[in-house]
Formats: C-alpha cells, structure tokens, sequence
C-alpha cells in the first residue's frame, strides 16, 4: 500500500495536492480529535472566527501547514525530546532545522507552531535556533506543567508549546475555552507588544 501511495505522489505536485485534499475529506479525517483541536485553536481562536463551514481540504490548505520534525507516529522518535542527543542525532536534527526555518523564513507565515517536549528541548533549552542579536524565547503562557513561549523574528510569531496541543494539553487541564480564546488572546497581545 505504501510504494504504490509513494508511486503516486511521485507522479507530480498537482497529483499529491489532490491526493491529500481529497483524504482531508474523508469521514475518518472529520472525525480526528488532532485536527478538530487544531480548527478549534486555528480556525476559531487565532482566526477570531464562529466557522461556518466544515472542516475540510480547502480549509487546511489555505491555513495550515503541517511539517514534522520527525516522521508522524514513529515509535523512534520517543527518544527524541530527552535534554541530551547523540551526535547522529544533532546532525541529522540542524540539517533539517536549516531547510526547515529556511523553508518558513521564505513562506512568513504571520505564526509558525511548535507542539511537543523535542521543541522546547531544540529551541528553548539548546537554543538551536537561528536568530541575530540575543533574543530568547519569552513564556507567553502557562497552565499547570503546560507552556507557550514566543519569539517573534521579522514578522513572523514563533509559537512552541512544551506539550503536544492536541493531546498532551487536556492532562495539563487546557479546556476548550483556553484553546478557542484564553491562548490565542495571549499570543496575540504579545506579538502586538513585540512591535
């Protein structure tokens, strides 16, 4: 099922465009507590919006893009995250950091998200992130253990959240309200402060 989902991929940008729109509309993908809690955090909270329609490829191609630093629900990557990498680690981790913050410094999205423990390992503690002058992240937010920290370069918001959004966050006792409007105000007033 995977080589032939890569054959077709491979067949150009157009056909992989249309491929993934069409599984952002499947039942299944309406259904996902993921992207549900995304729309809600996205689509209404940071987006000051009641939605009127659903949630679907159009949608999730006009707003967000979704890059992974690993591959999405590998077993590997829970040993990322830790305080400390191997050498092989870090090299293979700044290689793509570089195309990745390259590839976002391109596109200036108004805020790029990081969810999860190996963000705030990469950016907040070894700071492997490329910035001139001695900016560091600043907390933004914080409920229980969960964190938001910001740093704003060019015009750009970089948003990392120290739980993964989705689903870390409820244990932490973020609620819907806090995702729909406690934490977009924040962020949003502290990137009109960074002006």
């Amino acid at each position: 099922m995977r080589k032939k989902s890569a054959k077709e991929n491979a067949k150009g940008w157009s056909t992989y465009k249309k491929k993934r729109s069409d599984w952002f509309n499947r039942p299944n993908f309406q259904r996902s507590m993921y992207w549900k809690r995304i729309y809600k955090f996205i689509g209404i909270g940071m987006d000051c919006k009641t939605p009127t329609k659903k949630m679907n490829g159009n949608y999730v191609s006009e707003n967000v893009l979704n890059l992974n630093l690993f591959p999405y629900a590998s077993k590997s990557a829970t040993k990322f995250g830790k305080k400390r990498f191997s050498v092989k680690q870090l090299k293979i981790i700044i290689e793509h950091l570089d195309l990745l913050f390259g590839l976002i410094e391109k596109k200036q999205p108004d805020y790029c998200f990081f969810n999860g423990k190996v963000w705030e390992t990469l950016l907040i503690e070894q700071k492997l992130f490329s910035i001139k002058g001695k900016k560091d992240f600043k907390k933004i937010f914080s409920k229980n253990d969960f964190h938001v920290y910001g740093l704003k370069k060019d015009k750009t918001g970089y948003i990392v959240f120290n739980r993964f959004l989705i689903q870390g966050v409820s244990g932490e006792g973020v609620n819907d309200n806090d995702l729909t409007k406690l934490i977009p105000k924040k962020i949003k007033k502290w990137k009109k402060s960074t002006r």
